[in-house]
């Protein structure tokens, strides 16, 4: 049965467009609706002082004191997205200003963090400032062997940290207590830095190129999930996506490619779904060159590289070598590696599917965990995780060895899955509240765990409640409530910030009705007319067994469904959950609902009469 729980019951026709938009910014735990608002509509800005950082004035003068010296400076690019543009955008900023100055870098393999001892080994003899953009704050001992070596480091971070250790390292760091927006991320903890820098001190040339950084600082911001509610970090974000790749060779190409999908528009929604996860496949599963190779094309390195083909194609019949830029042979390696990627994920998940049927039964185990020791590919366990929790809605913790990697399923009723399952004392959660990785405290036992969970949730409702902004019933539904709430699409998208969702109850239909369109048959679409009103009901990516359980047909029945829908003409009573939608076609809008849950059940006795 389907679960949720309304938030708002104030009516749509007596709330004017501005009203509702506060509304559901309100809803979505903004403190100061009315100031994001100007922000979004580029009629207000929020950027904190900068020397409000601690130690923003010795990282300024260390910075300047070795750019004056012309001293040779390397630079640790963090393994993701983050970590990625908060160095390229120190990079970029360091060669315009000070190209005279050597500048190197240099990254982790596989998942370590921070300043590692393969890092510190492969550091230049002639460096004399080491910067870590998006780590190391807590690598103290590092700092102190470093600093003996004659190498001064600064830190530009996000991470938690202990604030009384002792560090020659020059620490700033937006969770210092001090900063009032704990919600920034390296990129732009060294947007502020660099800016505050221009600020203070004379530069080779005119000063103001950091300004054209920005789009780099919002990719690493949204690619790492920071809350887009706190005014700062949102406005920085929305500036950066105004000329989103103005200037960046790998952002224009990376654009071109994603076109289809993108529509030249960068925004919250589409840079976290066509953008970051193109750079995130490299991280995971790329080489130490492809990480090099991504910097480089980031940072507008002019290079090419030469491609030969592994299939014939209309234009190259004989597979004869490409030369392409050094930008768009890294998009076309990533696209490579995430396609190869998903393929493994997609194997591993089916077979940990079947894992789950004998190890983990979900009649049983409210909370799925599983020892995936040499069973799942490295960088994939929080991708199948999430795969899982999406699929069983509950909460997945996947052990390898002494740790592991787990999930929470956001409409499951543990709202900190990290602090939850920390408390029981078996293992700890180190990340956010409900994606982390965790170490056992102890010599690893699951079952001791899997029995800790069942009894927490022994006798306690655990199936998953939707938070819906408002409730309609069919009948009182509108287009013109659809075409309202679309026009805000810009105003969402990021964390915290999700698309407005809504329940429509009293939906009924003949399964007839029910179309399966495209090449593959995996959009479902209906159509609900009411007098005059018409609202199309769509759901991309409709599984075969997904359709059936919406037209009420028994899943393992042996008779077939016909293309067009059709199952024998049963009417069914459907409670839908999803998101109003703005069609656009011919230069017309069309009011449309994009099914995101649904429950349906065949119509009898009364219910027969109400159909439309």
């Amino acid at each position: 049965m389907l679960r949720y729980e309304v938030k708002s019951h104030r009516s749509l026709d007596r709330m004017s467009d501005e009203e509702l938009l506060l509304e559901l910014l309100e809803l979505r735990g903004v403190q100061s609706p009315q100031d994001l608002l100007a922000i979004d509509r580029g009629q207000g800005k929020c950027l904190y002082d900068a020397m409000s950082f601690d130690n923003m004035k010795d990282g300024l003068e260390l910075l300047k004191g070795h750019l004056d010296a012309g001293n040779a400076i390397h630079l640790l690019m963090d393994v993701d997205v983050d970590g990625c543009t908060s160095s390229a955008i120190m990079y970029l900023w360091l060669k315009h200003y000070y190209p005279e100055i050597k500048v190197t870098f240099d990254c982790n393999e596989g998942k370590k963090h921070g300043t590692t001892r393969d890092i510190m080994e492969r550091i230049p003899e002639d460096v004399m400032l080491f910067i870590t953009p998006d780590s190391s704050s807590s690598d103290t001992e590092e700092h102190i062997e470093l600093w003996e070596k004659g190498i001064d480091i600064l830190v530009l971070d996000h991470h938690e940290f202990d604030k009384e250790a002792r560090t020659p390292a020059v620490i700033i760091n937006c969770m210092d207590g001090n900063y009032p927006n704990t919600s920034l991320t390296g990129a732009t903890v060294v947007y502020k830095f660099l800016s505050e820098y221009e600020s203070n001190f004379k530069l080779p040339k005119e000063s103001g190129y950091i300004s054209k950084l920005l789009p780099l600082a919002a990719l690493g911001t949204i690619a790492d999930l920071a809350d887009v509610r706190e005014l700062e970090t949102r406005y920085l974000c929305l500036e950066g996506l105004k000329n989103f790749a103005d200037g960046n060779l790998f952002l224009q190409a990376v654009m071109e490619e994603q076109e289809y999908s993108m529509k030249g528009i960068a925004n919250f929604v589409t840079v976290g779904w066509y953008v970051a996860p193109l750079m995130n496949a490299i991280f995971r599963e790329g080489t130490l060159e492809d990480r090099y190779d991504l910097f480089k094309a980031i940072c507008n390195f002019e290079e090419e590289r030469i491609y030969t083909p592994q299939r014939k194609t209309k234009d190259n019949p004989n597979k004869e070598p490409v030369v392409e830029s050094l930008q768009k042979n890294v998009i076309r390696r990533a696209k490579s590696i995430k396609s190869h990627q998903d393929n493994e994920v997609k194997k591993e998940v089916k077979e940990l599917t079947k894992m789950i049927e004998t190890e983990c039964p979900l009649e049983t185990n409210p909370v799925i965990i599983l020892d995936v020791t040499d069973k799942v590919g490295i960088g994939h366990s929080g991708l199948i995780a999430n795969k899982l929790a999406s699929t069983y809605m509950r909460p997945v913790l996947l052990i390898n060895g002494m740790g592991g990697s787990a999930r929470n399923y956001s409409k499951f009723p543990i709202d900190d899955l990290n602090t939850w399952i920390t408390s029981s004392g078996l293992v700890e959660g180190h990340g956010h509240s409900n994606a982390f990785g965790l170490n056992f405290v102890e010599e690893p036992d699951i079952e001791q765990l899997k029995e800790w969970t069942k009894e927490q949730l022994d006798g306690k409702d655990t199936s998953p409640v939707w938070h819906v902004d408002f409730e309609f019933n069919i009948a009182k539904l509108k287009e013109k409530h659809i075409l309202k709430v679309g026009q805000f699409a810009g105003n969402f998208g990021g964390k915290n910030m999700d698309e407005p969702l809504f329940a429509v109850t009293g939906i009924v239909l003949e399964t007839a009705d029910v179309q399966r369109l495209g090449q593959s048959g995996t959009m479902m679409k209906f159509t609900s007319v009411n007098g005059d009103q018409k609202i199309d009901f769509v759901r991309p990516f409709t599984s075969q067994d997904k359709y059936k359980e919406f037209v009420c047909e028994d899943t393992k029945a042996s008779r077939g469904i016909n293309t067009d829908g059709g199952t024998g003409n049963k009417k069914i009573e459907a409670t839908i959950i999803g998101r109003f939608k703005i069609n656009e076609f011919m230069g017309k809008q069309f009011p449309q609902i994009e099914i995101v849950e649904f429950d349906t059940k065949p119509v009898t006795g009364r219910s027969r009469r109400r159909g439309f």
